[in-house]
């Protein structure tokens, strides 16, 4: 009786785990080293969630297409298994991959070290506009987390 009872207790005390969204991986085409995310012929601009699957840390950087004037920078460091989230309301972003060691940087297939994914029935707060990180280098739970706090509802 005893187990019992402390079993059933210890189910209060267990952190849930937040579960990953609903994601497609189909949209994505890769060339030359990059990730191309591509959202359907639609409006509403994309989430996209980018793990890292190598052994080591990278940098993941946007390949600019356009002028970029005034812009803020990209570039976001990815420790393994780690997560971000990106938010792009482009109907074309191309990301591209570098391990960067003192005095060298050296570019990277990205297929071989970020696994990609668009979320699928999401909502948020705000309408976004341009492409920008929600959270960045994170273990899974943390930026589910960092997420809710900035409006990100799944359905």
């Amino acid at each position: 009786m005893r187990k019992i009872v402390f079993y059933c207790l210890s189910l209060f005390f267990i952190p849930i785990a937040h579960a990953m969204p609903s994601c497609e991986t189909t949209p994505f085409k890769i060339e030359k080293n990059t990730i191309i995310l591509r959202e359907p012929a639609k409006t509403d601009p994309g989430l996209y969630f980018l793990k890292n699957k190598y052994d080591q840390s990278i940098w993941i950087d946007r390949v600019n297409t356009q002028n970029r004037g005034m812009s803020a920078g990209f570039a976001s460091y990815l420790r393994p298994n780690h997560w971000s989230a990106l938010i792009s309301s482009k109907p074309t972003l191309i990301i591209n991959c570098a391990i960067m060691t003192p005095g060298k940087v050296t570019p990277i297939n990205c297929d071989k070290v970020l696994t990609v994914c668009a979320a699928v029935k999401w909502t948020l707060q705000k309408s976004p506009k341009g492409t920008y990180w929600l959270g960045e280098d994170k273990e899974w739970d943390e930026l589910a987390k960092l997420l809710e706090k900035r409006g990100v509802g799944y359905q």
